[in-house]
């Protein structure tokens, strides 16, 4: 391992924690306890690849961090990609000007939209699974108006106002799981 291989695997479980504990303190997570899990574990996880990297045991970095960090954050991101297109089928709903909060994020809170569509002939009146700040749904949304708005199939009680609702932090967590998955393969290509 180089030396930035060596910083970046040290270094982004701490900033990770760091990040956490700030979103736990400004009142960003949506349940604390599983904030400050996640927030201690990488922790622990930046203490042990230092420790791990100070005694060079790359066999440890690699199988204790880096394949199971890697596949978990990859099978998330790779999980928020496939969701998008399970929003695929095309259909047409009526704003119906109710908004249903569902969390927090500092001190904005964030509404799902209520629609009014029909699927197969069944009328279905449900918050939407995206949501908005109350700005965004002033400026964009109006009762008068139609929107396009994409339906599950299986769940037709599911929909988006925007298909690709975080489809970037997707691709982010995808990228950065290969990119932790990357390190045992290259390991193993330089002892070749």
């Amino acid at each position: 391992m180089d030396f930035s291989e060596t910083v970046f695997l040290v270094i982004a479980p701490f900033v990770v924690s760091f990040i956490l504990f700030a979103a736990i303190i400004k009142g960003w997570a949506w349940n604390s306890k599983i904030g400050y899990g996640l927030a201690i574990l990488f922790l622990l996880i930046g203490v042990s690849l230092a420790v791990a990297i100070y005694l060079n045991a790359e066999i440890l970095v690699v199988s204790i961090i880096a394949i199971p960090f890697g596949g978990f954050v990859s099978i998330m991101g790779f999980g928020m990609i496939i969701d998008v297109f399970r929003y695929r089928q095309k259909n047409e709903g009526k704003f119906n000007g109710t908004i249903f909060a569902h969390y927090a994020k500092g001190n904005i809170v964030y509404h799902s939209l209520i629609f009014t569509y029909s699927v197969d002939g069944k009328i279905y009146q449900h918050p939407s699974d995206d949501y908005y700040k109350p700005k965004y749904i002033k400026k964009h949304f109006d009762t008068r108006k139609t929107y396009r708005i994409w339906v599950n199939p299986g769940k037709p009680d599911k929909f988006r106002v925007k298909r690709f609702y975080r489809l970037a932090e997707g691709i982010f967590a995808a990228l950065l799981g290969l990119s932790f998955l990357w390190i045992p393969f290259d390991m193993l290509l330089s002892r070749i």
